[in-house]
């Protein structure tokens, strides 16, 4: 015996409010677009990058002084750009490498 599945339709009041939301999201894309676009956050997220650079140096160094310097340089960077929408750099471990992306 088989099963039949109802189907559930939506009402257009829940079709405009998906719409709306994809809307927002594609406003909030230009965005973050734009804001990418500042040269001064361009040199902001070059900092973070190097100050992961400098913590990853760090903690090979074993040296806890200027490790817990460069964290908390990062912390107010970080905050300022998660709070403008903005994605950051993932901090790598030690000796980690990039993988490469499967075909």
């Amino acid at each position: 015996m088989t099963e039949t599945k109802t189907r559930v339709r939506r009402t257009p009041d829940q079709i405009i409010a998906d719409f709306e939301a994809k809307i927002a999201g594609v406003r909030e894309r230009v965005k973050r677009g734009q804001f990418k676009k500042s040269a001064a956050v361009r040199q902001l997220l070059t900092a973070v990058k190097a100050i992961d650079k400098g913590l990853t140096a760090a903690i090979e160094e074993e040296n806890v002084t200027i490790k817990k310097t460069l964290s908390e340089g990062r912390e107010p960077l970080a905050a300022y750009l998660s709070l403008e929408g903005l994605k950051l750099p993932q901090q790598r471990a030690p000796g980690a490498t990039r993988k490469r992306k499967s075909a």
